[in-house]
């Protein structure tokens, strides 16, 4: 599933990136925990953008994969630059911790990041386990017989 929204960057607007995350996370039904991490890397960059001072219009776009999240924020320049020069002072900020694979593209302004879904990557390895478990079950009572 993916959604979209577009917020200016002034912090009155945080209680709509509240409610677009929690809002997105219900329909996905996300677990409290990748619910909450979506919410705190999505604030924090957020506040950043509005440490910029400019009011731009920022894009936000999450897409729900199968054991990730794909999150991607377009930012006004000013936004951007503000977010970027932040990142790259603070990389043991928390922001690198929670969420994995940064993607920066400086002639869009886009910053994209991956929140693994530890809970749904353990059961698609847990099934995936079965399904070889019976194949190789399958087979060795087929190679008992012949």
């Amino acid at each position: 599933m993916k959604s979209n929204l577009e917020i200016l960057n002034n912090k009155q607007n945080i209680n709509k990136l509240e409610h677009f995350v929690e809002s997105f996370s219900d329909q996905v039904c996300l677990d409290s925990a990748l619910s909450g991490v979506l919410l705190v890397v999505s604030d924090r960059i957020f506040e950043i953008a509005c440490s910029a001072g400019a009011n731009e219009t920022l894009n936000l776009q999450i897409n729900s994969q199968t054991d990730c999240l794909w999150c991607n924020w377009y930012l006004g320049k000013d936004s951007f630059n503000k977010v970027q020069r932040w990142m790259e002072d603070n990389t043991d900020s928390m922001l690198y911790r929670l969420a994995n694979n940064w993607v920066w593209n400086d002639d869009d302004f886009l910053l994209g990041f991956e929140i693994l879904n530890p809970s749904l990557s353990q059961q698609l390895s847990v099934n995936r386990r079965h399904q070889l478990m019976g194949y190789l079950g399958n087979n060795k009572k087929h190679a008992r017989s012949t």
